[in-house]
């Protein structure tokens, strides 16, 4: 391409060079992209990263170049031959109805597809790009990694210069979408080559599976948590902080509107702003009670777009601020006075290597990775090393694992941590294990006030489970317990969430996503999906017993419904807000008089809520202790007091 710029060549013949350029380096970045995922040495993956880098900034030189010669070619045509656009709208050609369609990756003229009707020039003119005025071609994004957001933009890509060509044919679209897809997505989509309609047929299965907006906010909210926490004074983390969100938000909007059930969910707020200090966690609820998001007495709560909007407030304010900080250290410095012998030096800004170091041996010429001693460790071994010295289970250092500022994931499993200290992790050395379970409602506690708890049946791959449930309309997710889990044989992706009571701070609990079915013990056959249920080892939930029959006894409002029977109850799962339908009342709650328990009907069958003046908190007893008086010792004391006022009545006469 330079040779041809050199040569003064067209801006056509430019513009085709650059295109040839542009693929090859598309080429290159996907198979550097592939390759480093492989590498486990950590000098070896900084060369192929650090090579890379001087490919971008090569290619960053000739697009420039391409641009201001482009934009110079044109500026001469439009100085020197101001007429020549009309003669080559008068020239022989294609004509003004059949002009080049800008298709991603090529340019099409009437030739490219026999018979096909090009667009009329129109709500369409637009999107047709002339290569002549040197206007870079669009091109669509390449999805293979599975990644929820990367087949967003896809779609978006597609919608955007695909979607508004209705004389397009299925078949066509259909081999354009092929050429973008790779792994399991072009598997998927190879499977509908001899419907009628195989593009849209493919873009809906693909939706099914990739463009779902919970698996999508699932997805980022996960990549999110397992980067380090923003530090108050980190102004470039906080900014990339926000610009995610703010990407996360444009893309659930164009999924799901803007009134999405994703974006109105404020427990992915929660989970998001614990990444930030606390200090501005409460200028964010500040924000939130200033704009009366927040109000007294109402349900009404903050959701992802007001945490992107505050963020970009603030992000704005801080770089405004740190630049004139900045600009103000630069201006107070004393400037040194320099020999006139001493000669001027220049400086160019190049990227620091980071600095290897072995924890194990104490070495700076190789990563852990890369020890030939630790290596012949054994699993056992590797976890007896980090356990012993209390070492960091993600990076093998000899500080604090939440204070860890490792970066790079796993090239196995994704998660934050060495490759080489995987085995170890997946056998138990990584985050401990507390010795006592989290119950979610407290243990052992008297159930002089009942919750509702109804009878169930989960259903699941290896089959149903008969169990009961507790409907608590205080949760912000549904919450199903290990041992449901391993006998319905269920499977999800990771997760984590901050369980939090109104005393405790917020506890840290890692585990899994998953969904099932479930449905009422008297209807079986009626089936209700719960999808983003969460499950860890660490959660339990308490017992429970209702004397249901001395309560209709006692309550007639209570008389001739059908409660459940509950005696030592034990419950799997708790079904929260997330899933209102199924908790809400479904007809009028029937009341009883002051201190008796109100009967509800849910989806799920009839409970009970409320307080029980049958069920005790627990028998209270008062002891009276009394002893016999030493009637020695009163009359010693009687006779002291006697001898007390005597004294003093004869020293005043």
């Amino acid at each position: 391409m330079e040779l041809l710029i050199a040569q003064g060549r067209s801006i056509q013949e430019v513009n085709e060079s650059y295109s040839k350029v542009s693929e090859a380096y598309e080429t290159v970045q996907t198979k550097h992209d592939l390759l480093v995922s492989e590498i486990e040495d950590e000098e070896e993956f900084l060369r192929k990263e650090q090579w890379m880098e001087e490919c971008q900034e090569n290619f960053i030189k000739i697009t420039l170049t391409q641009k201001d010669y482009c934009n110079q070619r044109e500026s001469n045509i439009e100085t020197h031959a101001p007429d020549s656009r009309i003669a080559e709208n008068n020239s022989p050609g294609p004509a003004v109805g059949t002009p080049m369609v800008n298709i991603p990756g090529q340019v099409l003229d009437s030739s490219a597809q026999p018979g096909l009707p090009l667009p009329v020039p129109g709500s369409n003119a637009p999107q047709l790009v002339s290569s002549l005025y040197g206007i870079p071609k669009p091109s669509l994004p390449m999805f293979s990694g599975g990644r929820e957001k990367d087949f967003a933009m896809l779609k978006m890509a597609l919608d955007s210069l695909i979607g508004v060509h209705p004389s397009l044919t299925e078949q066509y679209k259909y081999q354009v979408l092929l050429g973008r897809l790779g792994g399991n997505a072009r598997k998927l989509a190879e499977s509908f080559m001899h419907e009628s309609t195989p593009y849209s047929s493919a873009i809906q299965a693909l939706m099914e599976k990739y463009g779902q907006p919970r698996q999508l906010v699932q997805s980022e909210l996960g990549r999110i948590m397992q980067t380090p926490v923003i530090k108050f004074s980190d102004y470039d983390g906080f900014e990339n902080f926000a610009l995610t969100v703010n990407s996360l938000v444009g893309m659930l909007k164009s999924l799901e509107g803007e009134n999405g059930f994703e974006l109105k969910c404020g427990s992915h707020v929660d989970r998001l702003i614990s990444k930030l200090p606390p200090s501005y966690r409460d200028r964010f609820v500040e924000f939130c009670i200033t704009n009366k998001i927040l109000e007294p007495n109402s349900d009404k709560t903050y959701n992802l777009i007001h945490l992107a909007e505050w963020l970009q407030v603030k992000a704005r304010a801080l770089r405004i601020s740190h630049q004139a900080s900045d600009l103000y250290r630069e201006n107070t410095q004393p400037r040194m006075a320099r020999s006139k012998n001493q000669p001027s030096t220049s400086s160019y800004l190049v990227r620091e290597k980071p600095k290897a170091y072995c924890p194990y041996c104490n070495e700076t010429n190789h990563f852990l990775g890369g020890c030939q001693e630790f290596r012949k460790f054994s699993t056992d071994e590797i976890i007896q090393w980090i356990q012993s010295d209390k070492r960091c289970w993600r990076c093998g250092r000899k500080h604090n694992p939440e204070k860890c500022t490792l970066k790079r994931p796993c090239n196995n499993c994704s998660d934050l941590h060495l490759t080489i200290l995987h085995d170890a992790i997946q056998k138990g050395v990584g985050k401990p294990t507390p010795s006592v379970n989290m119950y979610i409602n407290k243990d052992r506690r008297p159930h002089n006030v009942m919750l509702k708890i109804v009878p169930v049946r989960l259903h699941g791959p290896n089959g149903c489970l008969d169990t009961y449930a507790v409907l608590d309309d205080g949760s912000m997710r549904t919450i199903i317990l290990d041992e449901a889990v391993n006998k319905l044989d269920l499977t999800g992706v990771s997760d984590e969430i901050h369980l939090t009571t109104v005393r405790q701070e917020p506890t840290q609990c890692i585990g899994r996503t998953l969904s099932f079915e479930i449905s009422a013990a008297e209807q079986p056959n009626k089936r209700y999906q719960i999808q983003g249920a969460f499950t860890s080892p660490l959660l339990r939930l308490s017992d429970y017993s209702y004397p249901i029959q001395s309560l209709q006894s006692r309550w007639a409002h209570l008389r001739g419904l059908k409660l459940p029977d509950v005696y030592n109850a034990r419950p799997l799962i708790l079904i929260g807000s997330d899933n209102a339908n199924l908790i809400l009342p479904q007809e009028p709650v029937i009341l009883g008089p002051s201190g008796s328990p109100a009967a509800v009907r849910t989806k799920l069958g009839w409970t009970l809520q409320g307080p029980s003046s049958l069920v005790k908190a627990r028998n209270e007893s008062c002891n009276f202790i009394t002893t016999a008086q030493n009637n020695q010792l009163m009359r010693d004391v009687q006779r002291l007091w006697q001898v007390d006022v005597h004294s003093a009545q004869l020293e005043k006469n």
